[in-house]
């Protein structure tokens, strides 16, 4: 991960066995020595999974290994179907971002892009998370991403609520939250979308003629809060 000053100077860190914890999550701090607007930038990269239909339509099990990475002569496929085949195979590369105001905060600098390959820019002033109505724009290597999926859940709220992006990669959410204080998860993932993965023949039963969906899948998600201002006491 790293954190960038408003100013650009990067903080680089590893997160590794090393880190402590808090049960499932990793804790990390460091000191803002600068004023201005944060930027937390943090990749994870949750290794290959291939799933296969054993017996299909439906029945399956997961492999933590990618379509490569299989030895296929090895394969056990006792009480498998003859028409068994793999419906997908992908590293899965994960990307999330949020924001740490200091003094002299410039908020115009949340909307612009870090460059991470999947990713959700907000382009509304985050000082108005809470308020209603907020856009944000999904990029893919740097250029909009059209017809995706995005979700917003507000932390500690399970329901989700989800829009598909336009031509130009934006989304309009609806983020109003009377709650003094709140906090919004914003996700977008990539799936099996043909744009990024690929249909190949792989190993698969005698009777089957299934094409397999090969590439990575890429997740994303922006964290959000309402009191990046705090108010006067």
């Amino acid at each position: 991960m790293r954190a960038i000053s408003q100013a650009g100077t990067v903080i680089n860190h590893t997160l590794d066995e090393k880190t402590p914890t808090f049960g499932f999550w990793k804790l990390y701090d460091f000191d803002v020595d600068e004023s201005g607007l944060y930027a937390l930038d943090v990749f994870h990269n949750e290794g290959s999974w291939t799933h296969f239909i054993t017996n299909p339509p439906a029945k399956g099990y997961w492999e933590h290994k990618s379509a490569e990475e299989i030895n296929w002569t090895e394969l056990n496929i006792t009480g498998w179907a003859n028409d068994w085949y793999v419906e997908r195979s992908y590293p899965k590369l994960c990307y999330t971002k949020a924001f740490i105001a200091a003094s002299g905060a410039d908020f115009s600098g949340a909307s612009k892009p870090l460059g991470q390959v999947l990713e959700i820019v907000p382009l509304d002033n985050i000082t108005t998370v809470g308020k209603g109505d907020f856009q944000f724009q999904l990029l893919f290597n740097g250029k909009p991403f059209d017809n995706m999926t995005v979700t917003a859940e507000r932390i500690g709220n399970d329901t989700q609520f989800e829009k598909v992006t336009d031509k130009e990669g934006k989304v309009k959410l609806n983020l109003f939250d009377p709650a003094e204080t709140t906090e919004w998860l914003i996700q977008a993932d990539t799936g099996m979308d043909p744009r990024v993965v690929v249909a190949k023949d792989l190993p698969r039963g005698k009777d089957s003629k299934e094409k397999s969906f090969v590439g990575p899948v890429y997740r994303t998600s922006l964290t959000l809060r309402n009191d990046y201002i705090k108010r006067e006491e």
